[in-house]
C-alpha cells in the first residue's frame, strides 16, 4: 500500500471516495397543496380553472426537474420493504418519504419507521397522516444533513433520483447500516452493482456491500412518470468487510488511481507501482476486475 500512495501525485489530493458527488440541487419535493388551497377560495370561474392548471403544472415541472418521482403502486412499495431485509424489529428509514407510500408499507415490519422529508408541506402531511401511529417518526430535514441513526437500521426508500450517488455514499456506508432497498434509475443501479463491468462506483462499494438490482419498476408506477427506467437496488452490509475500516480511504484512493489513469489493462494502469503481477494478470482489462482481485492488488501495492 505504500508504493501506490507515493505514485499518486496529484491524484492523491482528490476526494478520497471514488463515488462522485455529481451536481445536485437538493431534495426539494413536490408540494401537496389541495385544490382548495390552489384556488384561493375562487370557484366556478376562468380564474379558478387557470390557477388549478398553473399550480399543478408548476408543481409537476419542479418535481421532474429535481428528480422527484412519487411511487403510487402499493404492491411495489410492499415489495420494496420486503427486499429491504434485515431483522423485522430494526428501525426502517424512509429517505424522502414524500406522500408516505413507502412509510405506510414499512409499518408491516415490527420496528419503528423513520420518515425523513425535506419539504415542509409534505412533512406536515406525513405528520397528519401518521398522527395516530406511534411507531412512525417524521423528521423534517435534509437527507444529507440529518443525523445518521445511532443503532442498527434498514432502509426502504424511493428517494430523488438526482441524489442517488450521494445517498448511497452516505447512508449505505453508514456505521450502523444493515441492509436496504432503494428505487433508483436502472442504469445507475446497474453501475453500482457492477452489471456493466467494473466501475469506480462498483469497486468502491463491493468490499463492504453485497449489491444487486433484482426488480425493475415501470414508469407508470410513478407520478410524475420518470423519463428513464427504474429499478430496486438492494444492499446488504458484509459481516466481515474485505477492507478494514481503517484502510477504507486508502482503498478508495487506490481505486481512483486505477481508473483515472485511463489505461485499458491492469498492467498499464499500475505500471508506475512496479508490481509483480504476472503476464496474465497484467493483460486483464480494468473493466473485468472483480472486487476480490482488486482487493488483492490493493494489499499487494
Amino acid at each position: 500500500m505504500e508504493r501506490w500512495a507515493c505514485a499518486l501525485g496529484h491524484h492523491g489530493q482528490r476526494e478520497a471516495s471514488p463515488i462522485g458527488h455529481g451536481k445536485s440541487r437538493g431534495p426539494t419535493i413536490e408540494g401537496s397543496q389541495s385544490a382548495a388551497t390552489i384556488l384561493g377560495g375562487i370557484n366556478g370561474s376562468y380564474e379558478w380553472s387557470r390557477r388549478v392548471r398553473t399550480g399543478w403544472s408548476n408543481v409537476l415541472m419542479r418535481s421532474v426537474e429535481l428528480g422527484q418521482n412519487f411511487l403510487r403502486n402499493q404492491r411495489t412499495a410492499r415489495r420494496l420493504v420486503y427486499l429491504a431485509g434485515g431483522p423485522a424489529g430494526l428501525p426502517c428509514v424512509d429517505l424522502g418519504a414524500g406522500r408516505g407510500m413507502v412509510t405506510s408499507a414499512a409499518l408491516r415490519r415490527e420496528g419503528r419507521v423513520i420518515a425523513i422529508e425535506t419539504d415542509p408541506r409534505l412533512a406536515a402531511g406525513l405528520r397528519s397522516a401518521f398522527a395516530d401511529e406511534p411507531r412512525v417518526e417524521v423528521i423534517e430535514q435534509d437527507l444529507m444533513a440529518v443525523d445518521l441513526p445511532s443503532e442498527p437500521f434498514v432502509i426502504a426508500a424511493n428517494p430523488p433520483f438526482n441524489l442517488s450517488t450521494k445517498l448511497v455514499r452516505r447512508w449505505l456506508l453508514a456505521r450502523h447500516f444493515v441492509s436496504g432497498a432503494l428505487i433508483v434509475e436502472r442504469p445507475f443501479g446497474q453501475r453500482v452493482a457492477g452489471e456493466f463491468g467494473a466501475t469506480k462506483l462498483s469497486l468502491s462499494l463491493a468490499p463492504f456491500l453485497e449489491l444487486a438490482t433484482p426488480v425493475n419498476v415501470r414508469a407508470a408506477e410513478f407520478s410524475p412518470q420518470p423519463r428513464v427506467s427504474a429499478a430496486i437496488l438492494t444492499a446488504t452490509r458484509r459481516p466481515e468487510p474485505e477492507i478494514a475500516s481503517r484502510d477504507r480511504a486508502d482503498y478508495w484512493r487506490f481505486v481512483n488511481y486505477l481508473f483515472e489513469r485511463s489505461k485499458p489493462t491492469i498492467g498499464e494502469a499500475l505500471a508506475p507501482l512496479r508490481l509483480d503481477l504476472g503476464r496474465t494478470a497484467e493483460a486483464r482489462s480494468v473493466r473485468d476486475l472483480s472486487a476480490e482481485f482488486t482487493t488483492r492488488l490493493f494489499i499487494a501495492s
